[in-house]
């Protein structure tokens, strides 16, 4: 008898160094070298299903962003290439709140 073995895929996203190298997967944002969905996942089969964005994602309106946070232009841009154009609006937290690890707002 053949016993069956299961290999753990590891699920890699698009590699990006800038915001146009995600523009045609829908719903992601060029962060930490990766297209990322507003909710720091990878795509799954090029789709997004998170419902909000967390702070750091290129959004349009406050109603794009996580609890806390709202759509806003920011000086406080990633350095280099790797991230939203400075024109780019991307959701920030409220208040001066800081951000928690997970790109909620505290």
């Amino acid at each position: 008898m053949m016993k069956s073995t299961r290999y753990a895929e590891s699920i890699q996203g698009k590699h990006c160094t800038s915001q146009a190298n995600c523009t045609y997967i829908k719903g992601t944002t060029c962060l930490r070298s990766f297209c990322l969905c507003g909710d720091n996942t990878h795509p799954s089969n090029g789709i997004c299903s998170a419902t909000h964005k967390r702070v750091g994602h290129i959004c349009q309106k406050d109603d794009d962003c996580v609890e806390g946070a709202e759509c806003q232009a920011s000086d406080d841009k990633p350095k280099g290439n790797n991230g939203p154009a400075p024109t780019d609006k991307t959701c920030q937290c409220l208040d001066n709140l800081p951000p928690t690890t997970r790109g909620t707002c505290s």
